[in-house]
């Protein structure tokens, strides 16, 4: 199966510490993973864990001011992208 973890950033905060270790697991039980951070920059502390873990780590950046009207559809594309469309 593929999965897509959307994270606010790659950050050492409690989601993120979360979402790896549900990463670590499902890549172990032969899931394809892809991590997307919505932070501009995916250098975070956990970004190589995740890729340690198996998972693909992306960047679906959140544009600065406010409410980021193109982000659901940047990241529909993502995930059609990534995922395929009859799976989103």
């Amino acid at each position: 199966m593929k999965i897509a973890h959307v994270l606010s950033s790659l950050h050492t905060g409690g989601a993120e510490r979360v979402a790896h270790l549900i990463v670590e697991r499902l890549v172990r039980m032969g899931h394809e993973l892809v991590v997307i951070s919505l932070e501009e920059f995916t250098d975070g502390p956990l970004r190589a864990d995740f890729e340690a873990a198996g998972a693909r780590v992306l960047l679906v950046p959140k544009r600065r001011g406010g409410f980021d009207r193109t982000l659901s559809a940047r990241l529909l594309a993502e995930l059609v992208r990534q995922i395929g469309r009859a799976h989103v």
